[in-house]
């Protein structure tokens, strides 16, 4: 009897062994990889830099990632092969699921090496600095400032200091989608051109990580207002396209198609934060619950505040809700549009005008300007206090300031509110 006892307990040690060596490995449901700027990569003008890979999660590491791509374009879609390595003692599930931010799709995945290994190709844009435009010319008897077509660019960005016929030095700042600029209005009847800067930008739809390109000037120009101090491809690129999304299954899904109500619920950690869970784990990126908008950065903590997710800057309050409209951060006046991304330039609120910093000088970068401001070789005034009409309108017609009297144009001829 006793012998028989401890034989089934031999037995029974053995196959608990083996039910705990079975479950030993732990499997790994869903993995997180980004692509962001490398600001590693040199900023060559003309040449694409591929973006940085990173993941984040338990139990895996990207250990190498190609660019499965010969050319040079930043218009579409380079190709990359991820390879993700499980840490011993974890394995990749056959149906392992794939949260990313910074790529547009995952096209193929593949397990390898008894589950230790998942290989991925994803589609992703690299980075892009346009060249310097070449061949400048103010042409007076054709009346244009031209220069040569720069590849990729979608419109150009030129400033132009003019002197008027009250010998008064002007400058015009503006854009354009072709090789070239009027310059009728700036020259004859005592005008004249004192020189011109072109350089190439990119639009966001069609070249979503592209930077500014080099200022090209010709004759006397002061571009300093305008020139841009990138240190980095993560200073000079402010917009990634839609790039965050789930695959499940070999099947890639665009964010704003998962991650609702009904795929997830709110749970908050021991040390406070917010994760939308959902069954391949914490959402990244956008969610929305039902009610509202939200962002979860890499490790899936929803957060609050000023964000930029690739595409611009979004403002969550301190419940994580996005905002539209006008926001206030508790410096500044900012205005975000429906879709809640931060705007610059001018506004009209429906009721008013109002202009929004373009660049980090002066002020932050999208802060409601007030008080005196020059525009494009134009004068204006926006309200400086609260009472009135609202803080930080435009003003148009006659106003006192500071004991003096003075017109602001009222008629809607493209300069509507400068002063005259």
């Amino acid at each position: 009897m006793k012998k028989w006892t401890r034989i089934m307990l031999m037995a029974s040690a053995m196959s608990f062994a083996a039910v705990m060596t079975s479950f030993a490995a732990t499997r790994i449901g869903s993995v997180t990889i980004s692509a962001t700027a490398d600001d590693d990569e040199p900023m060559n003008p003309g040449e694409c830099a591929d973006p940085y890979f990173d993941s984040t999660g338990h139990g895996y590491e990207i250990s190498n990632y190609d660019d499965l791509d010969s050319d040079n374009s930043p218009a579409k879609t380079h190709t990359y092969e991820i390879t993700i390595d499980a840490y011993d003692g974890y394995y990749f599930s056959g149906d392992v699921g794939v949260n990313y931010t910074g790529i547009t799709e995952v096209t193929r995945k593949k397990i390898e090496d008894d589950g230790n290994t998942l290989v991925l190709r994803v589609e992703a844009y690299p980075y892009y600095m346009f060249p310097k435009p070449e061949n400048l010319n103010i042409n007076k008897g054709d009346e244009r400032f031209t220069w040569d077509e720069v590849r990729y660019a979608d419109k150009y960005e030129y400033v132009i200091d003019w002197t008027d016929d009250d010998g008064d030095e002007r400058t015009k700042h503006g854009t354009t989608s072709k090789e070239y600029v009027d310059i009728s209005s700036y020259i004859g009847k005592g005008r004249d051109i004192d020189g011109a800067a072109v350089r190439a930008t990119g639009d966001a739809d069609n070249n979503p990580r592209t930077a500014d390109g080099e200022w090209a000037t010709i004759g006397d120009v002061d571009i300093s207002d305008y020139e841009d101090d990138f240190d980095g491809w993560s200073d000079a690129v402010g917009n990634a396209g839609n790039t965050s999304g789930n695959s499940t299954g070999g099947q890639s899904n665009n964010y704003q198609n998962n991650n609702y109500a009904g795929n997830g619920q709110w749970v908050q950690d021991l040390m406070g934060g917010w994760h939308w869970n959902t069954p391949n784990g914490y959402a990244v990126g956008w969610v929305n619950d039902g009610t509202a908008w939200y962002y979860c950065n890499q490790s899936g903590t929803m957060l609050t505040g000023w964000i930029n997710d690739g595409t611009g800057w979004y403002y969550c309050d301190g419940s994580g809700r996005m905002l539209t409209g006008w926001v206030f951060d508790g410096s500044n006046w900012y205005y975000c549009n429906t879709s809640g991304l931060m705007q610059v330039g001018w506004i009209f609120d429906g009721s008013n005008w109002y202009y929004l910093n373009p660049t980090s000088a002066g002020a932050p970068y999208g802060a409601m300007l007030t008080g005196w401001r020059s525009i494009a070789g134009n004068t204006y005034y926006f309200n400086p206090v609260s009472g009135g009409m609202p803080y930080g309108a435009m003003l148009t017609g006659y106003h006192v300031i500071d004991g003096v009297g003075y017109q602001f144009n009222q008629s809607h001829d493209g300069t509507y509110g400068r002063l005259m």
